[in-house]
């Protein structure tokens, strides 16, 4: 065989092709985690709209609910004294629906002294105006 026709990787170019499918395992085993939570709680808010009796539900009363629904989907962020201060529920104009919105950020180590940031802020609308 002609040594100019054959093809293939040398060493240094095998090794290159480790380090960089490496690398963007080592990028989706760090970020897997942040986006997966963002699913949950997208999903608990979602569950929480969808309940039939939600309409007649306080303000209160629902956001026990979504925090029912954010540890049963294994979201361990939230408790019963913190979710205040990242949950609002505002009626809308009109008063027959209101807002519920949720805004965290999410920080998660990437390697050394880098840090990922996801900002989560996403709104769901109620039926009714609820019982307060």
């Amino acid at each position: 065989m002609n040594r100019n026709t054959q093809g293939g990787l040398t060493l240094t170019r095998f090794l290159l092709t480790c380090v960089g499918i490496g690398f963007f395992a080592l990028l989706v085993m760090r970020l897997f985690p942040l986006y997966s939570e963002s699913y949950k709680v997208t999903y608990s808010m979602e569950a929480v709209a969808e309940r039939a009796d939600i309409a007649g539900m306080g303000t209160e009363e629902v956001t026990n609910f979504l925090l029912k629904n954010l540890q049963i989907s294994y979201v361990d962020r939230f408790n019963e004294q913190n979710i205040r201060s990242y949950l609002k529920i505002k009626p809308d104009k009109g008063g027959k629906t209101r807002t519920m919105t949720l805004s965290y950020e999410n920080r998660g180590n990437m390697f050394g002294d880098l840090d990922v940031v996801l900002k989560y802020n996403n709104s769901v609308t109620l039926p009714g105006n609820g019982i307060e």
